[in-house]
């Protein structure tokens, strides 16, 4: 019995231990209408409810160990005190705060908050500019948080802003992987930082961080939340991750005609070296409104490993194609910057109307052009770009870059050197930019999953794709639409209109092609001698139409290659070798009339692809035929007749390559004679010498 009740016991402390450590459910509730009241209902540990609007010359400073409500009563509690910190200093505490208003007047901080839990329920901040406390930086117009959980539900954050070297307009968060700040049916509307400048500067509306990276991630969750981007801001208008773990679902970015440079990266969302989740979201763009740099709308950054982004179910809606109508220079949608690392996932998204000055109109891997790396500078050494990329299920609608600059490249997406693309079951129309209308190469993509690109614009080379990387078209349908500056440009390759720019691919390095590829027909595939090739998988089945560099281009878009017997067009990748099917399926595509046309393989003195037997690869060649006549009314060959023909590839200026002049493998019969040769001249007074006669001196170029 006696242990029965030391059991019994034990229960009741524990329940009171419940009681007292839990929330201040017994608290009394305090009518207040002055400052006085509400500082007082608060030390004794009362919930304040407001019966009038109140407006605090003082800081309100709750000690440790408090838990309270504050019940607004649809009241608002304001600051007219330029010079005390905040409304609200908010130390190892738990506070909620039930529908009231917090107007700042453009004079305080809102709420200062540390190891504490907070909870906001149908509250509304206005107006805060942020303060610094001493030693510190002036982070988080409305709300700096410090080791605090957070839960912000029904609530609006306006107009609020943080000031010179500081961070986080609305809010600034900063913790540990135990902390967790939620955010759940909200509107942020036109927070903002100090300048559209670095450093600090970062997260118009929230800036989210770690302490450090030793003590993990805190944890950040949006759901059914609109942000209305304001400006100015350095890095992520509405969002701004550091070192972070965060998922936002189902909110609302928008950014309605703000002037251009209204910040410089990520005009809604910046990640940098976090774990972002973004699902069921949507994002606009209208009027000027265009960031400096990076990420119009998403710009994702860093090159730790555990970098990662998941976007999925989202729509990105722009301003349209055109001069003026940019809301990045790099990556109209989204960015990973230059540098970036980590695995990162676009599935089953929408891209429309959407351009950039720079690369990638729609996504950009990588910024400027071609760049491995950013330049060391002030004693920081930046790591090369190395991310892997997967855009699934999407379509990519509409977009483009500037088309008139080098540096432009990429109308739908660009791929940065280091980087790593695979393009899954995703269709992509209609795009605009110097060099790739649609996809620009410079880092390793894969086309495959059904994959649809149609309608692309090089104005100078590549009209759908410009290949500068390590690229494979697989399980994919490519068709550019045309390159150059109009349709009745007929196709020019910049500065040689007689030839072609890659209407398809122009490939300034190999191109993989698969059997399972689908290019266009009546359009080329570009590949300039000793410098790019195609490269095949397996035996081809579909037409492949191949334009070559036809004369040398020593300026501009340089192309140090010219027609030539032997031209290596094709090759096989280790374990395909190309067969004499492959050189009839890939057809010689030129403006030039004295080519072999589609499915003719036996003309003479014509340019076509040949099979070269010695490399096994596929080359530009010419055919030449030998006429073997008996010469006399009686000698006939096996079939009756008395003349045969016979051909010759010739796919190299080597004498001994192919092996030529072989003689027919059938002599002439005639009765009571014996074939003694064959002879050049009719009058027949000396042998035709086979073996030691060539089509090709072994010098000359046969051009």
């Amino acid at each position: 019995m006696a242990k029965r009740q030391g059991i019994i016991g034990l229960i009741v402390l524990l329940c009171f231990a419940f009681i007292f450590s839990g929330s201040n459910v017994y608290a009394a509730d305090a009518n207040v209408s002055t400052e006085e009241e509400l500082v007082a209902a608060i030390d004794a540990g009362n919930n304040p409810i407001l019966t009038a609007d109140i407006t605090l010359i003082k800081s309100v400073i709750l000690p440790a160990g408090k838990e309270i409500v504050i019940k607004g009563n649809g009241k608002t509690i304001s600051s007219d005190n330029t010079e005390k910190p905040q409304l609200f200093k908010i130390n190892n505490s738990k506070v909620i705060f039930e529908n009231v208003t917090l107007e700042g007047n453009q004079k305080t901080q809102g709420i200062w908050v540390e190891k504490s839990e907070i909870e906001l329920s149908d509250v509304k901040m206005n107006n805060f500019v942020s303060t610094a406390e001493p030693g510190g930086l002036p982070n988080g117009g409305a709300i700096y948080a410090l080791d605090t959980n957070i839960n912000i539900s029904g609530s609006t954050f306006e107009n609020n802003k943080s000031l010179s070297g500081g961070s986080g307009g609305a809010i600034f968060f900063i913790g540990d992987n135990t902390k967790k700040m939620t955010v759940t049916g909200s509107t942020f509307n036109k927070n903002s930082c100090f300048k559209a400048e670095s450093p600090q500067n970062t997260g118009g509306a929230i800036h989210f961080q770690s302490r450090l990276e030793t003590e993990g991630r805190p944890v950040l969750e949006v759901t059914d939340s609109t942000f209305l981007i304001g400006t100015p801001f350095n890095t992520g208008g509405g969002i701004r991750l550091l070192d972070a773990k965060a998922t936002v679902t189902n909110a609302e970015f928008k950014i309605g005609n703000l002037p251009d440079k209204y910040g410089v990266s990520g005009g809604g969302i910046c990640s940098e070296n976090s774990e972002l989740t973004l699902t069921e979201s949507k994002f606009t763009a209208s009027g000027t409104s265009k960031v400096t740099f990076a990420g119009g709308f998403v710009d994702i950054v860093g090159s730790a490993e555990n970098n990662t982004s998941v976007i999925s179910n989202c729509t990105f809606t722009g301003k349209g194609q055109g001069n003026g109508l940019e809301i990045a220079s790099y990556g109209g949608a989204i960015c990973y910057e230059t540098g970036i690392g980590g695995n990162h996932t676009i599935d089953n998204c929408t891209f429309t109307n959407i351009s950039s000055s720079d690369t990638g109109g729609a996504v950009s891997i990588g910024t400027r052009k071609n760049e491995l790396k950013y330049p060391d500078s002030d004693g920081i050494v930046y790591e090369n770009s190395s991310a892997s990329v997967t855009i699934s299920n999407s379509t990519i609608t509409n977009t483009q870059t500037l088309m008139w600059k080098a540096e432009n490249a990429g109308g739908a997406i660009y791929v940065g050197p280091g980087n790593t693309l695979k393009l899954e079951k995703t269709t992509i129309t209609n795009g605009n930019s110097l060099e790739g209308g649609l996809i620009y190469n410079a880092g390793t993509t894969e086309i495959t999953g059904g994959s649809t690109l149609t309608g692309g614009v090089g104005f100078k080379l590549g009209g759908a794709i410009y290949n500068n990387g390590k690229l494979t078209i697989d399980d994919a349908e490519v068709s550019g639409n045309f390159v150059g500056d109009a349709h009745w440009s007929g196709n020019p390759h910049p500065n040689k209109p007689k030839e072609y720019g890659g209407i398809n691919i122009y490939a300034a390095k190999d191109v993989t092609i698969t059997p399972n590829a689908k290019i266009a027909v009546g359009k080329d595939t570009r590949v300039i001698d000793g410098q790019s090739k195609i490269i095949l998988t397996g035996s081809l089945t579909n037409q492949l139409d191949v334009s070559i560099s036809e004369v040398v281009q020593t300026t501009g878009f340089i192309e140090n290659a010219y027609r030539k017997v032997g031209y290596l067009v094709a090759t096989g990748d280790g374990t395909y070798v190309p067969t004499v099917e492959d050189a009839k399926i890939i057809h010689y595509f030129t403006k030039i009339d004295d080519a072999s046309v589609v499915g003719v393989h036996d003309d003479i003195g014509k340019w076509d692809y040949v099979l070269d037997p010695v490399k096994k690869a596929v080359v530009l060649g010419q055919r030449a035929k030998m006429v073997y006549h008996t010469n006399a009314d009686d000698a006939k060959f096996s079939d009756d007749s008395k003349v045969k023909d016979q051909l010759y590839t010739i796919y190299s200026k080597a004498s001994t390559e192919p092996t030529q002049m072989t003689p027919l493998n059938e002599a002439p019969s005639r009765q009571g004679y014996s074939m003694k040769g064959w002879y050049k001249e009719e009058a027949a007074t000396n042998l035709f010498d086979l073996l030691n006669t060539k089509f090709v001196d072994g010098k000359n170029e046969i051009t």
